[in-house]
């Protein structure tokens, strides 16, 4: 085992949350075999260094929080990580829902008060097709703005 290749792969990690998918390719890329990896892998899970189910729930957090991401769009992000389907799962049991519809209902009514141009019909068929680009289902958006009594 290479330490300067740890070293490196310690430090990419320690940078912020990072998924063994991404973490394998940069240590690909960096020149480690693919024979090496598996022992490696190992070492950075038992040290703490890895972790995807701690990635996942970051991940999806942060995706809700900073981007204002709704569901569709945060699963489809995570996807290209391969991360393990039960551990997306658990990850996603773990966020708090409260969050997730605050998200949306603040979305929306940003949305809403940034078409003051536009009336009634227009004005909601807007706000729901940029909270359909921005992941959201489109029967919790409906719902969303039942509840909003945005008009």
């Amino acid at each position: 085992m290479d330490l300067s290749v740890v070293s490196k792969l310690q430090s990419f990690c320690s940078y912020r949350d990072r998924s063994s998918f991404e973490t394998r390719r940069k240590a690909l890329s960096i020149g480690m075999n693919s024979e090496d990896w598996i022992e490696i892998e190992s070492h950075l899970f038992s040290e703490g260094f890895l972790n995807d189910q701690r990635f996942a729930e970051n991940f999806i957090r942060g995706k809700i929080k900073h981007n204002s991401w709704g569901r569709l769009k945060i699963f489809h992000a995570i996807s290209l990580h391969q991360i393990d389907r039960d551990i997306l799962s658990k990850a996603w049991g773990s966020i708090d829902t409260s969050l997730y519809q605050e998200t949306l209902s603040k979305v929306l009514s940003n949305k809403w008060k940034s078409l003051e141009s536009k009336e009634g019909f227009e004005k909601r068929q807007a706000c729901v097709r940029f909270a359909l680009s921005k992941g959201f289902e489109l029967d919790e958006i409906l719902n969303t703005l039942k509840e909003l009594d945005l008009e």
